[in-house]
């Protein structure tokens, strides 16, 4: 399995979630081993991989925090983890997307380098907005279930387009 299909597949833990009496059974921090283990293999391609790698590791640790549902008293120190969890993963799919360009680019497959700041740029306005999400829900209730929506969307959109880098990078990184 290269290393775009590892990523994938780390994604797929992370974004999608099952919990039974407050567990996880496809908790994050397998998702976020599996990311680093695919960033090493890209790592050699591009020094955005590399540092996507070193900030794959402090995710996956803080992840380890997702894998129990906490009580009602330690909901500040959970929220503002989650707040640096979240924004860690953001800079994560931004370096992701960034070594996907660097390769792209260097390999003629510039629409594939368009395609792949498109997708960031989404990921982006998405997670600011979920993020933000608790404000919005006080202004403007309904524009949650966009931000919930957009949030899904732009999370198929990112996996999409590690499937596609499998597809058309893996014969450049030999």
């Amino acid at each position: 399995m290269g290393g775009f299909r590892k990523i994938f597949w780390g994604f797929i833990l992370v974004f999608f979630h099952i919990r039974i009496n407050r567990i996880d059974f496809l908790p994050d921090v397998v998702g976020f081993i599996l990311v680093v283990v695919g960033l090493s293999n890209l790592e050699q391609f591009s020094d955005k991989f590399e540092t996507a790698k070193k900030v794959a590791i402090p995710v996956a640790i803080l992840s380890i925090f997702s894998l129990y549902h906490f009580e009602v008293e330690m909901v500040s120190f959970i929220v503002f983890l989650d707040i640096v969890y979240s924004i860690l993963k953001i800079l994560l799919v931004y370096y992701i997307c960034m070594g996907i360009i660097d390769v792209s680019l260097n390999n003629a497959e510039e629409e594939f380098a368009d395609l792949a700041q498109k997708r960031w740029k989404l990921y982006l306005v998405m997670s600011i907005a979920a993020l933000f999400s608790i404000l919005i829900l006080m202004v403007a209730p309904i524009m949650i279930l966009v931000v919930i929506i957009g949030s899904i969307v732009a999370s198929v959109l990112f996996l999409m387009l590690l499937n596609q880098a499998d597809i058309i990078l893996n014969k450049y990184l030999k």
